[in-house]
């Protein structure tokens, strides 16, 4: 599998962690409400990268961000697949049990709330979450 990789720019530096601001304007730029838009893929986003040597890079660098595409398999299907999966087998489960539709769309949409806690903790602590690479825009330009 290849990679998906994305130009950014070195915004801040602390320890092992950079933090690059990605441009998420390509679908915006022809359109008439951008100024207006409150989508998250407009605008820029900010991702932290654990990186062995930081000082290497400057802020205002510009760098591309790089993810292997099983891991945006991956997150892809922790956010979307797994919890579609979970609320319909909940649903078939708690109508075989209770034979209660209400009932069974309400256990359905609550077990979304302790998957989305512990997907949470788990991408806090560092184990559920994706992982970045970077490189310097020079190489990747040249070479």
């Amino acid at each position: 599998m290849g990679m998906i990789e994305k130009k950014a720019s070195v915004t801040a530096i602390s320890g092992k962690k950079i933090t690059v601001s990605i441009s998420m304007e390509a679908a915006c730029e022809n359109c008439a409400l951008a100024g207006a838009c409150i989508s998250e893929n407009c605008g820029s986003r900010k991702i932290e990268v654990i990186h062995p040597n930081p000082e290497s890079f400057k802020i205002g660098e510009s760098v591309y961000i790089e993810m292997a595409e099983k891991e945006a398999f991956k997150a892809v299907f922790l956010s979307y697949i797994m919890p579609l999966i979970l609320v319909i087998f909940t649903l078939a489960v708690s109508m075989v049990i209770t034979n209660d539709e209400i009932k069974s769309g309400i256990f359905s949409i609550i077990i979304l709330i302790p998957y989305y806690l512990l997907l949470l903790l788990s991408t806090k602590k560092g184990k559920a979450s994706v992982q970045f690479k970077l490189r310097k825009a020079s190489v990747r330009e040249n070479g």
